[in-house]
């Protein structure tokens, strides 16, 4: 059982890590604070509220990968490599897409009520 809890105290070490030195994670993370208020104030369906908070699992998940890997390639070199810019700019990239995906999800489900409440 200790290793249970060991591994989650790990665990919220590095989500707090996270969002104490990388920007991207700050921003991400005032972002889905700001989607979740909306949502309380448009009165999001239970289903809504599932997507909502994949996608914003799915954007500090990812970009918490995206950081791990950064920093295991600086640590490797701090050289310029090409497959070393290629690591990184694929992680940045998948970073980018799951960023996109979520902007078309939360027009579906925030568009419609936002138009709604300004007489749209």
């Amino acid at each position: 059982m200790w290793k249970v809890f060991s591994s989650l105290g790990h665990a919220f070490r590095g989500m707090i890590d996270l969002l104490s030195t990388e920007r991207n994670a700050q921003i991400e993370f005032v972002m889905a604070l700001f989607f979740i208020g909306l949502g309380l104030w448009l009165k999001l369906s239970s289903v809504e509220w599932c997507f909502v908070f994949a996608c914003i699992g799915a954007v500090i998940g990812a970009e918490g990968l995206n950081t791990a890997i950064e920093r295991l390639c600086d640590f490797h070199t701090k050289e310029l490599h090409e497959d070393i810019r290629f690591v990184k700019d694929v992680a940045a990239g998948s970073v980018l897409i799951i960023g996109i995906m979520v902007v078309c999800i939360g027009l579906v489900i925030y568009g419609p009520k936002v138009m709604q409440v300004l007489g749209l």
